[in-house]
């Protein structure tokens, strides 16, 4: 799968976190000494998934949860809307949900977050820092930790009491053996997740350190990798609003916007009263050159003096003078390698741009022309019983690929569907009804509300594949 030019240009992004120290100390005159401990880096990476900043809390919480990713950061004791009704019901609703803090919190119904700092072993502590674990115990197939080797926290908390009320919990990343706090030997987690069983669509991810997300931290180990991941499951689902709260407070856009110019802004005085006249003529159009008639003197000529302009800049020995003093030999070039190879991936996409090669989209299948116009036709007849059989046989087509019946026939017990066991079962009743639909084996009246509803199941079984929640051998990966 090709990356979309937002993850490309997100990941620059977070390239520029990679020169500052990694300890947590202010960097040498900074512009705003405290931008390592902020969040505008996983503010703009999730703003670039699509998503639209809005400050109104009630608004987010109530209009349409399938469309919305509330983030909590920091110390949640500072949120006057965090009621147990106000959360269990945005996630009921379909509700996708980041808490992110190393302070104490409770969640009832959920889980309870344990204040930190978390020490570790020697084997396990980044840098020497015991209060700093570098967590390797990770899931491997939580898609939290898709392509994550290590974790590195920085006076963490610890997850406790999870729940099983709202729906069930998977641990993605856990503390190593000989873990404490206070002295005290501690088996929390670090991160969780929650998938509520009144959704399909709702979504919990629960990190017991917000400075995982800060910018000072996003280039330690694998950090930066596992915040696309978090971005790409939260906004899995088509979302379009977000909710970033820090400490209490509804943030802005993550993008800053530039300043706004004062009313009794002036024009510097030393810029001249009088702009230099133009000349009286100037020439119609500018000849066009040929370059291939160009001498290759010429080019030569061309290409030595600007090889000697750069030595004479010493273009290479000031890049190299001008790297942070406590950034480590091996840690420098390795972000040099990896921005040159960035560099060259985006000269090749341009060249492939410019030379009128496309890339491919992946093929959806749909129902075909000839099907929709028997579908509209039908429905506007008022005979919904042949206009559910295309949508039912549409359905089947694109799930698996098959154009014959023959190629639909499934069995209940083999379509495996992500969810309690009730709800799986309600959707394997269901594809076996349109199943009968489809191959014409039901051929009972369907009213108006009948087809309605069979239209919208037939809509939330494309979602499910489209999430990757519906498999069986027959069924084509979205």
């Amino acid at each position: 799968m090709r990356p979309s030019l937002p993850k490309f240009f997100a990941m620059l992004v977070i390239l520029a976190v990679s020169s500052r120290s990694a300890q947590a100390q202010p960097p040498t005159n900074p512009a705003n000494p405290n931008w390592q401990f902020g969040f505008e880096l996983f503010h703009l990476l999730l703003e670039q998934k699509g998503l639209k900043t809005t400050t109104d809390t009630e608004a987010a919480f109530t209009d349409d949860p399938r469309r919305t990713v509330v983030v909590l950061l920091g110390n949640q004791n500072y949120m006057p809307f965090r009621t147990t009704t106000n959360l269990h019901n945005y996630l009921k609703r379909g509700g996708a949900l980041l808490i992110a803090s190393d302070r104490r919190a409770r969640f009832s119904g959920m889980c309870e977050i344990q204040s930190g700092p978390i020490t570790v072993p020697d084997a396990f502590a980044y840098r020497g820092y015991a209060d700093c674990p570098d967590v390797r115990n990770l899931n491997s197939n939580h898609p939290l930790m898709r392509d994550v080797k290590q974790v590195i926290a920085n006076r963490c908390g610890a997850i406790k009491n999870t729940s099983s009320r709202l729906g069930r919990w998977t641990l993605a990343a856990s503390f190593p053996g000989g873990s404490r706090r206070s002295g005290q030997a501690i088996t929390g987690s670090l991160v969780a997740t929650l998938k509520p069983r009144d959704s399909v669509y709702s979504r919990v991810a629960v990190v017991a350190d917000h400075s995982l997300f800060i910018n000072g931290m996003l280039w330690h180990g694998d950090n930066a990798v596992f915040a696309l991941n978090v971005a790409d499951w939260l906004c899995s689902t088509r979302r379009k609003t977000l909710l970033f709260v820090v400490d209490g407070k509804p943030l802005a856009s993550g993008m800053p916007m530039p300043n706004e110019l004062p009313e009794d802004a002036t024009i510097p005085p030393n810029l001249p009263p009088e702009l230099p006249e133009l000349p009286e003529e100037l020439p119609e159009e500018i000849p066009d050159v040929d370059l291939s008639q160009v001498p290759e003197d010429s080019w030569l000529a061309f290409g030595n003096n600007f090889l000697t302009g750069m030595e004479d800049a010493d273009i290479f020995n000031e890049l190299a003078a001008d790297r942070p003093r406590d950034m480590e030999e091996w840690l420098y070039r390795r972000n040099l390698l990896l921005l040159l190879g960035m560099l060259a991936g985006l000269f090749l996409i341009l060249q492939l741009a410019r030379s009128g090669r496309r890339m491919d989209r992946p093929m959806v299948r749909s129902g075909s022309p000839t099907s929709q116009t028997q579908i509209a036709r039908s429905a506007n007849n008022g005979d919904y019983q042949p206009a559910c059989r295309e949508l039912a046989r549409a359905m089947f087509r694109r799930l698996t690929g098959a154009d014959e019946p023959s190629g639909w026939v499934m069995r209940e017990r083999d379509i495996c569907v992500d969810g309690s066991r009730s709800f799986a079962r309600s959707i394997q009743l269901r594809i076996k009804r349109l199943e009968k639909i489809a191959r014409n084996l039901n051929r009972q009246r369907v009213s108006r509300r009948q087809f309605q509803s069979i239209a919208k199941e037939i809509e939330e079984i494309y979602e499910l594949h489209e999430q990757g929640l519906l498999s069986h051998d027959r069924i084509v990966p979205a």
